[in-house]
């Protein structure tokens, strides 16, 4: 009799144990299930993978990268510096420059792409009429992006640094003479004196060379001939 109920405890006993929650459950956790639930440090449950390994947190963070596009097409306003000054180019010569941007550049979500101060270089070339500026690159925080852009034709003028001084008196007497000369043609010296008057300044400055000026106060538009992308 004493076994039987000694027996009837010990069913008693293990059935008791079988339905008392775990410290898990206890505590709020859910139940772990094997194959479904591996827990994590800090009490955190995920669906278990065996073949995956375990990503802390900052393991599969998104960095976000900026990204800028500019269209063909776009714009570029350009000048020389203020310490540049003026540029004052022949015509029949290559020279190589780098220009700034005067204003910022927008991409088509409204973001700077290009800031003003931003670097452009490029190369001043010879063309029918004057010369033009071909970009090759521009420089952003210390970076060199590949680009392809180039201003329409600059056209060339009397060097304007021939204004003043022994260059225009030179040409002032150029003009006398032709007045004298035609004074001469007519036979009336007051003829030729006025005529000198008014031919001075039409003939003056008639040995300034031609130049191409890039002025820093009058940018010159560059525009994009391929799309820029630029990652930051």
């Amino acid at each position: 009799m004493y076994r039987s109920l000694w027996s009837l405890a010990s069913v008693g006993l293990v059935a008791a144990a079988s339905f008392a929650p775990s410290p898990a459950q206890a505590q709020g956790y859910p139940p772990y299930n094997q194959g479904q639930y591996q827990q994590y440090p800090q009490g955190q449950y995920q669906p278990y993978n065996q073949s995956a390994p375990y990503v802390t947190p900052t393991q599969n963070r998104q960095f976000s990268v900026g990204i800028a596009r500019l269209a063909a097409g776009t714009t570029l306003p350009v000048a020389p510096t203020s310490d540049q000054g003026a540029l004052y180019l022949n015509t029949d010569k290559a020279y190589p420059g780098t220009l700034v941007l005067a204003d910022d550049v927008y991409d088509s979500n409204g973001n700077i792409a290009l800031p003003a101060g931003t670097e452009v270089r490029g190369t001043f070339r010879p063309v029918r009429g004057g010369q033009r500026f071909f970009a090759d690159s521009a420089i952003i925080n210390g970076r060199i992006y590949t680009l392809r852009a180039s201003s329409r034709t600059l056209k060339d003028v009397k060097d304007p640094r021939y204004q003043g001084g022994g260059k225009i008196a030179g040409d002032v007497a150029i003009g006398a003479a032709g007045g004298a000369l035609i004074g001469s043609i007519f036979g009336n010296a007051g003829t030729g004196a006025i005529a000198g008057g008014v031919l001075a300044p039409v003939v003056g400055n008639v040995t300034a060379p031609q130049v191409v000026v890039v002025d820093p106060n009058n940018p010159i538009d560059l525009r994009l001939e391929a799309p820029l992308t630029l990652r930051f």
